[in-house]
């Protein structure tokens, strides 16, 4: 009889441990597990002494693009803000919202990407033409002038804007199919010029463009003996496809202009894919949690140890328990009988 708990509890450990329980103990959590997650950190963080000082400094620095985050994330949270501090940032909105500042801010923006103040202006103004090949020729025509002044040329941004009008083209060939990597071309084109990109992405995707652009070729395509898709090797771009997938879910869950900011929580096409899982659970809410949680915080809401291996952990624990009981009752009656013949 006291052995029976042990040896069920043996048998348990024995049962599980077939399974298999730690081969993967870290599984992917469901688009409600990741919401719910994310929904109770950012409440925990998001207060009025949390968004004063930052409300404070992007009026001094009169930052649309963050001011418009911030307040999003205090009408979500319902936190009251000050009045004269609502008074300052509608004066800075006037300032920028009237018909003449918001004609040339339009078309500033829409002829470079860089002098977009706030993300409705990219949407608005920048997308329209970025998005389209008078984008990507927009790109190498900079890279023609940098060359011509002896400057430096971004070999990455020309690598995007040749591979996006060869997908271009191989849409319109095959229906569709290439849409994903055309639009994912023009988003990371854009995000380079915004300087949203981070190092290692970066880095690796000057690999793949490296490896898929036919270099030698340039002089041809200048001299118009060959199309763009004749400078790209299809064939070395599955990587940069799979990202461009995972870039669109993005964007069809807050917005294009979104997606550019949020690329600088992007280091790796691992990152991009466990983005737009997010990007499924919290929807336009999805850059106001990179805001208040940072990426590490985020990324990890999108996994969780399994049940398995929940259990299994457990029931070693309680086999463990069980025989350290079972060793400390033995010592204690050989003890006990010990000093029972002692006294006697």
């Amino acid at each position: 009889m006291a052995l029976t708990p042990f040896g069920m509890t043996a048998v348990c450990v024995a049962w599980v441990v077939t399974q298999s329980p730690f081969a993967t103990p870290v599984v992917q959590a469901s688009v409600s597990q990741i919401e719910a997650n994310l929904t109770r950190a950012m409440a925990r963080e998001v207060t009025f002494q949390w968004l004063l000082p930052r409300l404070q400094d992007a009026i001094l620095r009169e930052d649309l693009m963050q001011l418009d985050l911030l307040l999003g994330l205090a009408l979500d949270h319902r936190i009251v803000l000050p009045r004269n501090l609502l008074l300052d940032i509608q004066a800075i909105n006037d300032a920028t919202t009237g018909l003449l500042a918001r004609s040339t801010a339009c078309g500033a923006c829409a002829i470079d990407i860089t002098a977009c103040e706030t993300l409705a202006q990219i949407g608005t103004c920048a997308l329209p033409f970025e998005l389209t090949p008078a984008g990507d020729l927009n790109a190498l025509r900079r890279a023609g002038g940098d060359y011509l002044a002896g400057e430096d040329i971004d070999r990455l941004d020309v690598g995007l804007a040749v591979v996006g009008l060869g997908a271009t083209g191989a849409v319109l060939v095959s229906g569709g199919t290439s849409y994903s990597l055309k639009a994912g071309t023009s988003l990371l084109r854009m995000a380079r010029r915004l300087e949203t990109i981070t190092a290692p992405l970066a880095a690796r995707l000057s690999t793949l463009i490296g490896d898929a652009v036919r270099w030698d070729r340039m002089g041809d395509l200048v001299r118009l003996r060959i199309g763009p898709a004749d400078m790209v090797d299809v064939t070395k771009l599955s990587e940069l496809g799979g990202l461009g997938t995972s870039l669109r879910r993005v964007a069809d869950n807050t917005s294009v202009a979104e997606t550019v900011s949020l690329l600088r929580h992007v280091d790796s096409t691992q990152d991009a894919a466990r983005l737009a899982r997010v990007s499924d659970a919290m929807g336009p809410k999805t850059r106001g949690a990179f805001q208040v949680l940072g990426k590490g915080r985020v990324f990890r809401a999108t996994i969780r140890i399994s049940n398995l291996a929940i259990g299994a952990a457990v029931a070693i624990y309680a086999l463990a328990l069980q025989v350290l009981v079972l060793c400390a009752q033995q010592c204690v009656n050989v003890c006990l009988r010990a000093a029972v013949r002692l006294i006697r």
